[in-house]
């Protein structure tokens, strides 16, 4: 659906913004950025320690969509990362994207983020869950595509490092289940807390 492929390319970006956030704290430099409406997207950079760059794309995407799991339940937060969200996508947009798709999205979609970070909507806090959901789902989708295809940021890295593909990939889909877990424990917690809590308002002790 539309509203599907709205999202995937919002993980997509943000999956590329990653690559870029790594390159700039690793002392590299971004040239630019593109992503499209084919949900694709790549990231011209130079310098950067390699290990870094490379595994931001796929363990910084599972490290946002942790993030929003965990903070299902705290609506303040959820404002944080609307505002996050808008922000990464405006400055990235701004300084790095030169493709007209990817302007064009990263501008409109940045704005209508920090519109719902600035205007309170009852819906406004199920889009940070659902783009959680994206997050871990494209991670998934990413690892299946290591498998099928010969050109990832695995085999990537792999020509840098020397490091097989098959153990670079591996190794990120353990530290994303890790993540994925613990954001999930911690959201379950906050859910029997919040039950409790409510039984025990509905139920008080005579």
């Amino acid at each position: 659906t539309p509203l599907v492929k709205f999202f995937k390319i919002l993980v997509v970006f943000l999956h590329e913004t990653s690559h870029a956030a790594a390159a700039l704290l690793t002392g590299g430099h971004v040239r630019n950025i593109e992503v499209t409406s084919m949900e694709s997207g790549v990231t011209f950079i130079y310098g950067g320690l390699p290990v870094i760059v490379y595994s931001a794309g796929y363990l910084g995407t599972a490290l946002i969509g942790s993030l929003m799991i965990a903070a299902s339940y705290t609506k303040k937060i959820k404002k944080v990362f609307l505002f996050a969200i808008a922000l990464t996508l405006l400055l990235s947009t701004l300084f790095f994207v030169r493709n007209r798709f990817g302007m064009l999205y990263g501008f409109i979609t940045g704005t209508l983020f920090l519109f719902l970070f600035l205007k309170d909507f009852k819906f406004s806090a199920c889009i940070t869950d659902f783009i959680g959901m994206m997050c871990v789902m494209y991670s998934i989708y990413d690892f299946l595509d290591f498998i099928r295809t010969n050109t990832n940021d695995a085999t990537l890295l792999s020509r840098i490092t020397g490091i097989p593909p098959v153990i670079i990939y591996t190794t990120w889909a353990i530290i994303s289940v890790v993540m994925f877990y613990l954001a999930f424990r911690f959201s379950y917690g906050k859910v029997k807390k919040i039950t409790g809590d409510q039984r025990s308002a509905d139920n008080p002790a005579v």
